[in-house]
């Protein structure tokens, strides 16, 4: 069994946000760590981009950081947010 560990610097930092939106920064990375393993076992390696990405939007499903991105009613508005033409 591997050990997965959190520095002091960050786990202070999860306990700062996550405690304004009242979750633990534990239960947070918990969370977090739970489905990176589930992804792993089914196969899925992902690389740091993606990594950051899954972490990110699991911190914002959490409430563990402010959803801070924009919205769109269509395709047309996405793909120009993505192409940077807003």
């Amino acid at each position: 069994m591997a050990t997965i560990t959190i520095s002091d610097r960050l786990m202070s930092s999860l306990e700062q946000v996550a405690a304004i939106n009242g979750v633990t920064a534990q239960d947070a990375a918990n969370a977090l760590l739970v489905n990176y393993v589930a992804a792993n076992r089914n196969g899925f390696v992902p690389n740091e981009e993606t990594m950051k990405a899954i972490t990110e939007g699991q911190a914002i499903t959490m409430g563990v950081v402010p959803d801070t991105l924009p919205s769109f009613g269509d395709a047309d508005s996405l793909m120009e947010y993505l192409e940077g033409d807003e």
